[in-house]
């Protein structure tokens, strides 16, 4: 399994530095606003190349036993959903409650193929999550995008 992290990891750089140009050449620019975590205009996408090179590792992971089928549902078609989204706001514009509406879609979806956590062990005591299990493990999903 190493040698294709190794190989996921050069595939990643690859296709990063490809998206790179890509951006560049057509002009897919963040120019910073008061927002901004950076000081100049950023290519946009690179985050493409992570989702290619995520999709294709757990597909194969699926092929070869690693990952089960229910986990690898939950990841492809969650990511290629949010890759897709966001490639189409790299392009032009997704107003904020088209995306949030997606991203919750793909943290539903990822819940539903993998299930939620049913019980939370906070160290002194393990809590039940009950009925709040389903709603938590989307609000988790959706946060950690």
């Amino acid at each position: 399994m190493t040698g294709t992290v190794a190989a996921a990891f050069v595939a990643a750089l690859v296709l990063t530095s490809l998206a790179h140009r890509y951006a560049i050449r057509h002009g897919l620019m963040d120019v910073p606003n008061v927002r901004s975590s950076h000081e100049r205009a950023t290519p946009r996408g690179g985050g493409l190349a992570i989702v290619i090179v995520v999709v294709v590792w757990v597909a194969a992971g699926m092929g070869v036993g690693w990952f089960p089928g229910d986990f690898g549902v939950a990841v492809i078609g969650g990511g290629a959903v949010l890759a897709l989204t966001n490639f189409i706001d790299d392009h032009g514009h997704v107003a904020a409650p088209i995306r949030v509406a997606v991203q919750l879609a793909a943290a539903s979806w990822a819940v539903y193929w993998v299930g939620p956590a049913r019980s939370v062990d906070l160290g002194l005591a393990i809590v039940q999550l009950g009925p709040a299990a389903v709603p938590l493990a989307v609000l988790g999903a959706w946060c950690s995008r």
